[in-house]
C-alpha cells in the first residue's frame, strides 16, 4: 500500500508547478477584489491632488509640483531641443511677435496640447508639470481615470528632428516607474507640429518611426501617441480657453 502512495505521489510530481502557479493566480485575484475599492479611493484622491496641483505620495509612487528652477530648466531644454538650428527670424513668425517671446508660445502650446487631453479622456490635468519619485524626471502633466494612471510628455514640433531624443525621454519615464514596479500606467506622448513648417509627410512619417521603435522596445507600461497640428489647437481650443475666461 505504501508503494503505490510513492507512485501515486511521483505521478503527480509534474503537476505541482503548475499546481503552485494556479494557487498564485487566485491569491492575486483575491487580492486584487479585496482591496479593489481601496485602490479606486487611492487613484481618486491621487486625481483630485493632482488637479489642486499638490504633491501625492504613495509606497510605490510620488507625483508632485517641482520647484520653479526645476520647472524652468526643463523648459529650457526643451525649447533649445526643438528652436535648434531655427534661425530667430523664424521664431518671431512662429508666434508673430519677437523670438524673446518664444517662451511664453512654447508654454501656450503644451497648455493647449494638455487641453486636448483632458477634453478626449475628460478628465482634469495638473499642468504644473509633475515629478516622479526618487528621480529628476519631470513630466509635462498627469491625471488617474479608471484605476489607471496617464503620464503626460509633449513634444512641439518646429522643425524636423531625430527621434532619439523623444525616445530617450520615454525610456527614461518608463525605467523610472519600472523600478518602483510600477505598470498601472500609461504614458500619453503629444505631438504638436506647426503644419505650415512641417511637410504632412515627414508628420507621418515620424510618427512611423517612433511606434516601430516603441513597438521593439515594448515594456508594461503602453505608450499612447497623440498628434495634432498646432494650427487645429488654436482653432478649436484657443476660443473655449478665451470663452472660459
Amino acid at each position: 500500500m505504501e508503494k503505490s502512495w510513492i507512485e501515486i505521489l511521483a505521478a503527480l510530481a509534474p503537476f505541482v508547478p503548475l499546481f503552485q502557479t494556479f494557487l498564485w493566480v487566485l491569491l492575486c485575484i483575491g487580492l486584487l477584489l479585496l482591496f479593489r475599492k481601496r485602490l479606486k479611493d487611492l487613484l481618486d484622491e491621487i486625481q483630485k491632488r493632482l488637479a489642486d496641483g499638490s504633491s501625492v505620495k504613495t509606497p510605490w509612487l510620488e507625483l508632485g509640483v517641482p520647484s520653479q528652477e526645476e520647472k524652468a530648466a526643463k523648459l529650457d531644454n526643451e525649447i533649445e531641443e526643438v528652436t535648434k538650428e531655427i534661425p530667430a527670424s523664424r521664431l518671431a513668425d512662429t508666434n508673430n511677435n519677437s523670438a524673446e517671446n518664444f517662451r511664453s508660445h512654447y508654454e501656450e502650446v503644451e497648455s493647449l496640447a494638455l487641453d486636448a487631453i483632458a477634453k478626449e479622456y475628460n478628465a482634469t490635468i495638473n499642468k504644473e508639470n509633475t515629478r516622479i519619485r526618487n528621480s529628476n524626471v519631470i513630466v509635462d502633466g498627469a491625471f488617474s481615470i479608471n484605476q489607471i494612471l496617464y503620464i503626460i510628455e509633449v513634444k512641439y514640433i518646429l522643425r524636423p528632428i531625430p527621434i532619439t531624443p523623444i525616445i530617450g525621454q520615454l525610456h527614461l519615464i518608463r525605467s523610472t516607474l519600472l523600478r518602483d514596479k510600477q505598470t498601472n500606467v500609461k504614458i500619453i506622448l503629444v505631438l504638436v507640429f506647426d503644419m505650415i513648417k512641417i511637410k504632412t509627410e515627414y508628420k507621418e512619417e515620424l510618427i512611423a518611426k517612433l511606434r516601430q521603435e516603441l513597438f521593439y522596445t515594448d515594456t508594461n507600461i503602453p505608450v499612447i501617441i497623440r498628434d495634432f497640428s498646432l494650427q487645429f489647437l488654436k482653432s478649436r481650443l484657443q476660443p473655449l480657453k478665451k470663452a472660459d475666461s
